[in-house]
C-alpha cells in the first residue's frame, strides 16, 4: 500500500506570483492576496513530500524510547512523558532555540518489506511523483511519542509544542503524521511566514520517534528592475523583508510596500516571486514602472466675487522628486482673464517628507486683487498682501479602517487694504500679524462609505507681531489675541444601482469680533451655489450641502469617458457677527437648490457644471435668481 502527498513544483521559473501596491486612496484585498501568495509560494518551495509505504506491517512497540544518539545537527524534540507533562528540548538537553538547525540525516533506509518487521518506514518522495490514492487495506498503526523538528529558526519552541503535542500518542496512522505536518505548516503561515514548508524526510520509525523538517524559504537574490526616475538603491532599502538571507514576514512586507506606494503616485512596484536556484530558496524581483514626476494643470472657473469679472484662470506646475528624496516644489498663478488687473495671485510651496508619513510644508502667497466685502454696501476693498506659512503634518498610528493626522502651522500675514468709500474718499488699513493653527484630521473608508473629519483651533498672541491699533482700525473691537474653532465633516455613501449620497458640513465658531481675513465666508461653488463667492462674512457660521449623484452613464468607454453622471443638490449657509455697528445685520442666511453634472475622461480632462437657484435674498442676489457655476480642468 502506498500513500502519497505532495505539492507540485514549478515546472520552470516563468511561473510567477505578483501583486501591485497602489497609491493612497486605492485598496488591495489583503486576505485574497495572502491566499494567492500562500499557494504560489508553497508551490515554489515544495520539497519532495512524503511517501509512506508499508508491506505486511505490524504494530510498533507501545512504549516510549529514550532519545536517540546525539547528532551533529540540532533538532527540536516534542515528547510525551509518562507523567502527562509535555516538554520541548534538544538532543543535548538544552531548552533554548538554536539558529543552526540542519536538515536531519536521511541515511536510514526503507524498512524491510518482508513480513515480520517491527517498525514503519517513511521514505522520501521524488519531485516528479504524482499523488496516488490510498489502497484499500488495513491502516498502518504505530505509536508517536516524540517529534524531532529540525530547521526552525523563526518560532519559539513553546509555540510549536502547543500545536503539535496533542497529536502525540498511541495508535497513530499515516494520516496522523500528515495532519501533524499540516498543523505545523499552518502555524508558520498564520504567523505571517508563508514561504515556510514543512516536510517529512525519509526515515524509519523506531521507538515512537518521528522527524519533521522545516524549510523556511529564504530570499536568495533581490533585484530592482525598470526604475528610471527613482533610485533603485532607495527602493531596495525600503523593503527589508525581501533582503537576501531573510525569511519574508508577509504582514510586514505588505506594510513596507504600502509605504512605498504612499511616497509617490508616479511609481508602481510589483513584487515577483520565483524559485531560487537552490532548493528551499526564492528570488524576488521588484518590477518598477515609473514616470517623470512633473505635473501641471490649467483650470478655468467662475469663482468671482460681486462687481468683478466672471472668470478665473488658475495654472499650476510641480516637480515631486527633488534630490531623489521625494521633495516637492510647486508654483501656482491665478488671474482674471477678462480683467487681469482684478486678480494677480502667485503662490509657491515646498514639501519635504520627514519619515513615517510625516511632512513639513513651507509656502508663500503674494496677492494683488480687488473684491467686495460682502454685506457692506458702502465699501470696496483693494487687497494687496503677502502670507508666509509653515506646516508640520504628523501621521498618527492608524486604527482599523481609520487614518488620522495632526498638523501644526504658523502663518505670518502682511496685508495692505485700501478701502474706497462709495460716498467719496479712501481709507488705508494695513495690518501685520502671525497666527497659529492646530488641526486634527481623520479619514475612514470601506466599500460603501467614506467619512472625513477635521477639527482646528486658530489663535493669535499679542507677542507674535500683532499691533492692537491696527486691529481696531480694521474692525470695531477686534483684538490681536483672537481665537476661533473650525470644523469640517463629509460623508459619501454608495447606494448601488441608485447612485450615491454625499453630505458636507463646515463651520466656524468665535465669541469675539474678527478681522475680515479670519471671518467665515458663505456663498459660491464650495459653500452655497447660486451666489457669488464669499457672498456673506461672519465671525461664526456654518454651511451644509446634500447631494444625490446618479449612477454613471454606461457604455461610454469607447468614447474614452470614465465617468459621466448627474446630481441634485441643496445648499444652506448661515453667518453671525459679533460687536455690530449701527445698521449692520447680525445674522444672514443663504439657501439654494439645483442640478449639475460631472465628467471625467481618460485624457485627464474633467468638467463640472451646476445650475442653482437662490432661495434667499442677499445683498446682491435676490430669491429665485439663478446662476451657473462651471469648472473646466486639464491636468498631466
Amino acid at each position: 500500500m502506498t500513500y502519497l502527498t505532495q505539492f507540485e513544483r514549478l515546472s520552470n521559473d516563468s511561473d510567477l506570483l505578483s501583486w501591485a501596491t497602489d497609491e493612497v486612496g486605492e485598496k488591495i484585498s489583503i486576505t485574497m492576496a495572502q491566499r494567492i501568495i500562500q499557494f504560489t509560494l508553497l508551490t515554489i518551495l515544495a520539497l519532495p513530500a512524503m511517501v509512506i509505504a508499508e508491506e505486511a506491517p505490524e504494530k510498533l512497540e507501545a512504549k516510549s524510547a529514550e532519545l536517540r544518539e546525539s547528532r551533529t545537527s540540532q533538532t527540536q524534540s516534542v515528547r510525551s512523558h509518562s507523567n502527562g507533562d509535555n516538554l520541548t528540548e534538544f538532543d543535548d538537553g538544552s531548552r533554548e532555540q538554536k539558529n543552526n538547525a540542519q536538515t536531519p540525516s536521511t541515511e536510514q533506509r526503507l524498512a524491510s518489506e518482508e513480513a515480520g518487521i517491527t517498525g514503519g518506514a517513511i521514505p522520501s518522495e521524488t519531485a516528479t511523483e504524482a499523488r496516488q490514492p490510498v489502497a484499500e487495506a488495513d491502516p498502518v498503526e504505530f505509536d508517536v511519542f516524540e517529534l524531532q523538528i529540525s530547521g526552525n529558526n523563526l518560532l519559539p519552541g513553546h509555540l510549536i509544542e502547543r500545536v503539535v503535542y496533542p497529536h502525540l500518542g498511541t495508535g497513530k496512522s499515516l494520516a496522523d503524521i500528515e495532519a501533524i505536518r499540516l498543523t505545523l505548516e499552518k502555524l508558520y503561515h498564520g504567523q505571517g511566514y508563508q514561504t515556510v514548508v514543512v516536510s517529512i524526510p525519509e526515515q524509519e520509525v523506531k521507538a515512537g520517534v518521528v522527524r519533521l523538517h522545516v524549510t523556511e524559504g529564504t530570499v536568495a537574490n533581490l533585484a530592482v528592475l525598470g526604475a528610471r526616475y527613482y533610485s533603485p538603491t532607495d527602493i531596495r532599502a525600503e523593503v527589508g523583508q525581501v533582503r537576501p538571507g531573510n525569511v519574508p514576514h508577509f504582514p510586514t512586507l505588505q506594510q513596507e510596500l504600502g509605504r512605498l506606494g504612499m511616497q509617490t503616485s508616479d511609481r508602481n512596484i510589483t513584487p515577483i516571486f520565483k524559485a531560487g536556484r537552490t532548493t528551499g530558496t526564492l528570488d524576488v524581483d521588484l518590477k518598477v514602472k515609473d514616470r517623470l514626476p512633473v505635473h501641471g494643470s490649467i483650470e478655468l472657473n467662475d469663482r468671482n466675487t460681486k462687481d468683478t469679472s466672471r472668470t478665473r484662470l488658475v495654472t499650476n506646475l510641480s516637480y515631486n522628486n527633488l534630490w531623489q528624496q521625494y521633495h516637492s516644489a510647486s508654483v501656482t498663478w491665478q488671474t482674471a482673464p477678462e480683467e487681469s488687473e482684478e486678480v494677480d495671485v502667485w503662490s509657491i510651496s515646498y514639501s519635504l517628507p520627514m519619515g513615517q508619513g510625516n511632512q513639513l510644508v513651507a509656502y508663500a502667497i503674494d496677492s494683488d486683487s480687488q473684491s467686495d466685502i460682502s454685506g457692506a454696501n458702502a465699501l470696496r476693498v483693494l487687497g494687496r498682501g503677502e502670507i508666509i506659512g509653515l506646516r508640520m503634518v504628523r501621521t498618527l498610528k492608524p486604527l482599523v479602517e481609520y487614518f488620522h493626522s495632526i498638523s501644526f502651522g504658523l502663518d505670518h500675514k502682511d496685508v495692505e487694504e485700501e478701502v474706497a468709500l462709495l460716498g467719496g474718499g479712501t481709507l488705508l488699513t494695513p495690518i501685520e500679524f502671525s497666527k497659529v493653527a492646530v488641526e486634527y484630521r481623520g479619514f475612514s473608508a470601506n466599500q460603501q462609505t467614506n467619512i472625513s473629519f477635521s477639527l482646528g483651533a486658530h489663535f493669535a498672541l499679542r507677542g507674535l507681531g500683532a499691533n492692537e491699533e491696527e486691529f481696531e482700525d480694521k474692525r470695531f473691537k477686534a483684538r490681536p489675541n483672537f481665537f476661533y474653532w473650525t470644523v469640517q465633516l463629509s460623508a459619501q455613501r454608495e447606494l448601488g444601482r441608485v447612485g450615491r449620497l454625499v453630505a458636507r458640513l463646515q463651520g466656524q465658531y468665535s465669541d469675539q469680533p474678527l478681522i475680515n481675513n479670519e471671518q467665515f465666508s458663505v456663498g459660491g461653488v464650495d459653500t452655497v451655489r447660486g451666489y457669488y463667492s464669499s457672498q456673506q462674512l461672519g465671525d461664526t457660521g456654518a454651511t451644509t450641502s446634500l447631494e444625490w449623484h446618479t449612477p454613471a452613464v454606461p457604455g461610454l468607454g469607447r468614447f474614452r469617458i470614465n465617468d459621466l453622471h448627474a446630481l441634485l443638490f441643496s445648499d444652506y449657509g448661515s453667518v453671525k457677527s459679533n460687536a455690530l455697528l449701527p445698521g449692520e445685520a447680525e445674522h444672514s442666511e443663504l439657501y439654494s437648490l439645483g442640478v449639475g453634472f460631472r465628467l471625467q475622461t481618460r485624457s485627464n480632462f474633467s468638467a463640472q457644471a451646476d445650475w442653482a437657484q437662490a432661495r434667499k435674498d442677499s445683498a446682491s442676489v435676490l430669491a429665485d435668481e439663478d446662476r451657473w457655476h462651471f469648472n473646466l480642468r486639464y491636468q498631466f
